[in-house]
């Protein structure tokens, strides 16, 4: 098997499962009961709440647990939208971010908030210019996705943020974005960003799915989007999910404390198979940044081909059957007939967006992996295209 589809989901790390395995057998007491067996379950929540805050810059005070990227996110636009509301009913979404970015902002449209679309630029970037044409007097929040997950863009977002206080210098809008293939990927730290909130999911940095969290500034209001119990001081009700949050906190250890090494040696893997692929199929073009440039606007694993004349679907499903997986973009919009709104906002036609493929590698992707696996994917080009008489 070759695995070419890291910004899917990553590979569970052993040491990660060897971190989970004492809350989900010995130590498995609900951490907010009131016996001693139930310390151990909170004291390794609140060890975890610390680390994850030291790895983005933050305080400890300033994480919340959720169950992952699409929470974070509803969490970040819904509950910032309806408590700040009475300073203004505007919202700004740049064109590419996830859909549980997209679908929260239309879901604030039917409760009587207008959202405005920040466009980018043919590289998929959110322009200082761009933001501030977006915004309106009666801006409350701006979200601007990090990395993209389907070109690796990198935005500017210290850039963005600066504009957001000059245009409003004494009550900016809350800054919101989502990191979830940022966290774990390229070096995050809130205050440096300047963003007030952050969407961050376990499992896009090697830990456990239905985990991750949202970080939120001491300064911002926000609702609870989900009611019923206390836990994270009345912000979000339900059990915490320990064995996740400990496997969390292990995964982002691990991921962050090499990162630069690993991504040099993403970057040179990746440029490694986008040179094999487009020296034995030409006509194969590199969508977004150039990944050769030596500027550090695309993510180190991120490689998006666009293929003229072969259907994305059909080359995923074809190398799928010679154990090759990669994707045609995000995992849960597979099987969608709609080209990909992140291609189209780049200036991609219909067409031209159905044709393109997304290959993405980890730290644990080999040389060797990447010779073979550019193999297959040339030798599954050609036989589809000689398939269909192209």
């Amino acid at each position: 098997m070759i695995y070419f589809d890291y910004a899917a989901t990553t590979p569970f790390k052993q040491e990660v499962q060897d971190a989970m395995m004492p809350y989900l057998m010995q130590n498995f007491a609900n951490p907010k009961a009131s016996y001693p067996l139930a310390d151990h379950a909170h004291r390794a929540c609140e060890q975890a709440r610390k680390t994850i805050a030291q790895c983005v810059g933050a305080k400890p005070s300033e994480i919340y647990f959720t169950s992952g990227g699409t929470e974070s996110d509803n969490w970040a636009l819904v509950g910032t939208a309806l408590a700040n509301q009475n300073k203004g009913k505007h919202v700004v979404v740049s064109a590419t971010e996830h859909h549980a970015v997209l679908r929260s902002a239309r879901f604030l449209e039917k409760l009587g908030f207008s959202c405005s679309i920040a466009l980018v630029d043919e590289k998929g970037l959110v322009t200082p210019s761009a933001l501030a044409r977006a915004m309106q007097p009666d801006t409350i929040l701006v979200s601007v996705m990090h990395v993209n997950n389907e070109i690796g863009s990198i935005n500017d977002l210290q850039a963005l943020h600066q504009t957001i206080k000059e245009k409003y210098p004494i009550q900016p809008p809350t800054f919101h974005t989502d990191s979830v293939q940022g966290v774990g990927h390229v070096e995050v730290n809130v205050d440096q960003l300047g963003v007030d909130l952050l969407s961050a999911s376990a499992h896009k940095f090697g830990g456990p799915k239905g985990v991750g969290f949202l970080y939120i500034r001491e300064n911002q209001t926000i609702q609870p989007l989900l009611h019923g119990g206390s836990q994270e001081r009345g912000l979000r009700a339900g059990t915490l999910n320990v064995p996740g949050i400990v496997g969390m906190e292990k995964a982002l250890l691990l991921a962050t404390t090499h990162l630069q090494q690993t991504i040099k040696h993403q970057k040179a893997l990746r440029n490694l198979l986008a040179t094999l692929i487009v020296q034995q199929l030409p006509d194969v073009k590199i969508v977004g940044i150039d990944p050769f440039s030596q500027e550090n606007e695309r993510a180190s694993g991120n490689l998006n081909l666009w293929i003229p004349g072969v259907s994305g679907e059909q080359l995923v499903q074809f190398a799928g059957v010679r154990q090759l997986y990669f994707s045609t973009g995000a995992a849960c919009m597979a099987g969608q007939e709609q080209p990909s709104h992140v291609l189209r906002a780049i200036g991609l036609k219909n067409q031209e967006a159905s044709c393109c493929v997304r290959l993405t590698i980890g730290e644990e992707t080999t040389k060797q992996e990447i010779l073979h696996g550019a193999s297959i994917f040339v030798q599954t080009v050609q036989a589809l295209r000689s398939l269909l008489g192209k």
